[in-house]
């Protein structure tokens, strides 16, 4: 694996992990209390890895095109909850369902 693939793996597992921190009942006030003023920041971050990964276009994987959309979406929907009510639990439920969403797609 070349260096940037390498980055760009670290910080899309880092994406995934910050926004199951953000997601979990026992783990969100401490990652807030983290990054204070700038947790909204760090989320649209995250969210920006994981979409990156996922606007890709590949070939190689049986049902891209559905994952990626799928994904996508669930992106979309954590952005907006952002938008709509900062880091609330609107937003936490939505990127635990981001969160799983991802990980069901890598259990091929």
């Amino acid at each position: 694996m070349g260096e940037a693939t390498s980055e760009f793996a670290t910080l899309f597992s880092s994406a995934l992990r910050d926004l199951a921190r953000l997601a979990g009942d026992d783990t969100h006030a401490d990652f807030a209390l983290e990054h204070g003023a700038r947790l909204e920041a760090r989320v649209r971050g995250a969210l920006d890895a994981v979409a990156e990964v996922y606007q890709t276009d590949t070939a190689a994987l049986e049902d891209w095109a559905k994952e990626r959309a799928r994904v996508l979406a669930r992106v979309a929907a954590v952005r907006d909850a952002l938008q709509r009510g900062g880091a609330d639990a609107e937003t936490r439920r939505r990127a635990g369902e981001l969160v799983a969403a991802v990980g069901a797609g890598q259990g091929r």
